[in-house]
This record gives structure tokens, sequence and C-alpha cells, in this order.
């Protein structure tokens, strides 16, 4: 191998890296704001309303004393997306020191991802249950558009880095 064709592949590697990285940054921030936003406007016999987010309704959940269900939920979409986001970022960091345990860890996170989605579907069922209620209703607001997107963000991103890693370690 001569010196210009390894320079070529590093830039290329760091191009792949700062793009990967420039993914989870985005999908962390919009994961973050998608958790706060109002994500949920429930009105009640016409007149009042109320909006609540992702971060409302688990922290509602808790204080009503449904424990296990909030930290189901604040598992599934509060820490494990984070993790994944921040997981993404030592891969990157560490990840060719140990390519093989790299790999493999992602490959895990790609299985799992689909977890992620938990949130979502609990949101379109409490929409579905309220609407169903005499006098109320609820419309999804942007706080579930961001958060579904970082976590399409957050898997497209590792599946790309699961999948740039396999290609470093079949040409190694």
């Amino acid at each position: 191998m001569t010196f210009e064709t390894h320079a070529a592949q590093v830039r290329t590697l760091t191009q792949i890296h700062y793009w990967i990285m420039l993914l989870l940054t985005l999908s962390a921030v919009l994961i973050v704001y998608g958790l706060t936003l109002p994500a949920l406007q429930v009105t009640s016999f016409y007149v009042f309303t109320r909006e609540m987010s992702i971060y409302d309704g688990i922290r509602t959940l808790h204080a009503q004393g449904d424990v296990w269900l909030a930290a189901l939920l604040f598992t599934f979409t509060v820490a494990f997306p984070l993790t994944k986001v921040a997981i993404g970022f030592l891969a990157i960091l560490v990840g060719g020191a140990v390519p093989r345990l790299t790999h493999a860890v992602l490959a895990l996170l790609s299985a799992l991802s689909k977890w992620s989605m938990l949130d979502v579907f609990a949101v379109a069922l409490v929409v579905l249950a309220l609407n169903g209620r005499a006098f109320t209703t609820s419309n999804v607001e942007i706080g579930v558009a961001l958060f579904t997107f970082g976590i399409f963000l957050s898997t497209v991103s590792v599946h790309a880095l699961r999948l740039h890693v396999a290609q470093a370690l079949s040409a190694r």
C-alpha cells in the first residue's frame, strides 16, 4: 500500500466518521427536544386544553403511582435512545482499537433499536383511548415528530457505523 492510498483511506474514514457524528449529534438534539416539547394536546369539554410532553407523561405516571409503567417508559424512551447515541459516539472514538468488540456492540444496538419506538406507540394508544371518551379530543404535537425523527436518525447512524466497522474488519 502506497502512502497516497493510505492517506486517501484515512480521509475517507474521517469523512464517514464526521457524517456519522453529525447524524448522532442531530439525533441527540431531536430526541431531547422531542422528549421535552409538547407531544400531546388534550381538550376536555371543548374548553379545557392541556399540553403534555413525553417527559411530563412519564413524570405524571410516576406521581400517580404507576411506577413500573413510568420506569418502563423512561427506560425505553429516555435512557435507551440516549445511551444508544452515546455508544455510537464511543464506537467512533475508540472503535478502531477494538473493531470486533465494536462491531458486536453495534450489532446488538441495531437489534434492540426497535424498542426505542415504544414511546411513539404508547402515545398513539393514549390518543386512541382519549378520543374514545365523551367530550375529549387529543392531538399529536411536534414533540412526537421530533422524537420519532431523532430515533430514526440514531438507528440509521448506528446501522451505518456498524456497516462501516464490518467493512473495515473485512478489509483487514
